[in-house]
């Protein structure tokens, strides 16, 4: 209960509250000298420090995991804690760093014979090729990657079905096709409504809310999605969904209090970057790029 309750919390977007739980977990693993279920709770803690924007203190803790696990030969829940790993990385922006950890995070589970982080790691990388623009790779491995899901959905099925969902949303996006997009979007809106997972809410109004803007007719539609997105992320509090989200916006409508507002958001995640592998490529990523130009030099149509 101790290690599932805080990832519950983090799906939720409950923050602060699955941080607290998840030392509550390790420090009884620890007590009890029980290890699977410790690397597993150091995995959830790191997962939500990042979604908190406490970045050196997640890679910290990640760096632990990883040790400890190779320590013990804890071949599964250390695949589990790089594909968590990896996403970190994907989600600032460093697509190279985040490929490799999350393929080497596939070959591990795969010598010990465990489908779930291989699922796991398999859609992420389909996030990374949609986002870095490498749509033909993506279209090679989504296949691969349904089928996968719809065989092992007994783990956990809801969670890869709706990732899948809108991983197929962005690579729609990426290929130009708004009418595509937009269907892969609604059903993870749906799916992710349906589970309480605020993440994948605010991706699916996100992309459909690029998808219609790119559509033309459907401009004022989108931009009340990404209005949507940006206020359903606030709450939580997760530094980059707000990021992505405000600044989808920002490359159609240019706004002076949300440009200030995005702005102290990219100074706060840089502060907790510093001194880590990540502050140069998050420093070097279109968002950062663009947020620290002049507002006249912002895009005027919504990013892929």
């Amino acid at each position: 209960a101790l290690e599932f309750y805080p990832l519950e919390l983090y799906w939720v977007g409950k923050l602060d509250e699955a941080i607290e739980w998840s030392r509550e977990g390790i420090q009884t693993c620890r007590e009890r000298g029980d290890t699977f279920p410790l690397m597993r709770a150091l995995s959830n803690l790191g997962i939500s420090l990042a979604a908190r924007g406490r970045y050196s203190e997640a890679l910290q803790i990640f760096e632990e995991a990883q040790q400890f696990g190779r320590e013990y030969d804890l071949g599964r829940p250390l695949a589990r804690c790089m594909v968590m790993l990896g996403g970190v990385y994907l989600e600032l922006y460093d697509f190279t760093t985040a490929q490799a950890i999350t393929e080497e995070a596939k070959e591990i589970a795969t010598s010990f014979g465990f489908p779930p982080p291989i699922i796991s790691a398999n859609i992420d990388l389909l996030f990374n090729f949609a986002r870095r623009g490498e749509v033909g790779r993506a279209e090679t491995l989504v296949n691969e990657v349904g089928e996968a899901v719809e065989k092992a959905s007994g783990w956990h099925g809801w969670l890869w079905k709706m990732r899948l969902t809108q991983a197929q949303a962005e690579i729609s996006l990426a290929q130009g096709d708004g009418e595509k997009a937009i269907q892969f979007a609604e059903k993870t809106l749906h799916q992710s409504q349906a589970t309480g997972r605020i993440k994948y809410q605010a991706a699916a109004l996100e992309t459909r809310g690029k998808a219609r803007v790119l559509m033309v007719k459907k401009r004022k539609e989108g931009i009340g999605d990404l209005q949507k997105a940006i206020q359903l992320v606030r709450p939580v509090q997760d530094p980059l969904m707000f990021l992505r989200a405000a600044y989808a916006l920002l490359c159609i409508e240019r706004h002076k209090k949300l440009i200030e507002e995005v702005s102290k958001v990219v100074t706060q995640i840089k502060e907790s970057l510093l001194n880590t592998p990540l502050y140069r490529p998050f420093d070097d990523s279109e968002p950062v790029r663009i947020i620290s130009q002049p507002i006249c030099n912002y895009p005027k149509k919504a990013p892929k």
